[in-house]
């Protein structure tokens, strides 16, 4: 009995449709951890806490953009880390937003110097943590505006947020 052979046609279909993959998805998605990794180290800031916020935010999308509900209302949010723009323009930066897509090293540069300043703005106030010391106080400032302490145990960063932010965490870890 001959052991059985795939058809080359089959083969090399297989073979092209594992390489787009790793073209559209994976490389692209492995750029930006490489970027929010090389954020993280300029600004002393634990790399698999930006890598595990991109990954909850946009699964490591450099291309996000959210125009819908509540981020609609704050200019929409961009980006891997999807910052909104208002909290951009708080935070000083005057550029596209749009930028933020396409620039891997811009959107992973402005993640870090943010959470390096423990920069968030909510109500169209502006406010300045410091560096977080823990990965709770990181994500509660970055999607709620303030400190893991100050939030609503019924809050959805508590309830959804911080979960899938921990599991994102813990995937890497």
């Amino acid at each position: 009995m001959s052991p059985r052979r795939i058809p080359i046609g089959l083969a090399i279909g297989i073979a092209a449709g594992a390489l787009a993959f790793y073209l559209m998805i994976y490389r692209p998605r492995r750029s930006v951890q490489d970027a929010l990794e090389a954020a993280a180290a300029r600004y002393a800031l634990p790399p698999e806490w930006l890598v595990a916020l991109g990954i909850t935010e946009s699964e490591l999308d450099l291309s996000a953009v959210n125009q819908t509900g509540p981020d609609a209302d704050r200019g929409g949010s961009w980006g891997p880390t999807q910052i909104s723009a208002q909290t951009a323009r708080a935070f000083g930066y005057t550029g596209p937003m749009e930028a933020l897509t396409r620039n891997v090293e811009l959107a992973a540069d402005l993640t870090a110097r943010m959470i390096n300043e423990g920069f968030a703005e909510r109500g169209g106030q502006v406010y300045r943590y410091g560096t977080p010391s823990s990965f709770e106080d990181m994500i509660a400032v970055w999607n709620a505006g303030r400190p893991f302490a100050d939030l609503s145990a019924s809050g959805s960063t508590m309830i959804d947020y911080y979960p899938r932010a921990l599991r994102a965490l813990e995937g890497i870890t």
